[in-house]
């Protein structure tokens, strides 16, 4: 699990997708200051041997969920 406080944009880079596909799911959550969180968790591939137990999870801030805004608007 990973609190991901900062988001460094460092440009664009050549297209490789990872031949492993999966599912995520995302959830919102807000703290006692009404401030939104972003959680995404990852499940694992249908060849894992528990494929629906979730592998990783990353969750955004107020702040990053900003400049992950502003990385897309940009694109």
């Amino acid at each position: 699990m990973a609190y991901i406080t900062n988001i460094d944009f460092e440009g664009e880079e050549e297209l490789r997708l990872d031949p492993t596909q999966i599912v995520a799911r995302a959830k919102f959550a807000r703290n006692e200051s009404g401030q939104v969180f972003l959680s995404l968790r990852t499940y694992g591939s249908d060849d894992r041997e528990h494929p629906e137990k979730w592998s990783q999870k990353i969750q955004l801030g107020p702040d990053t969920l900003a400049q992950l805004k502003r990385i897309l608007e940009g694109v």
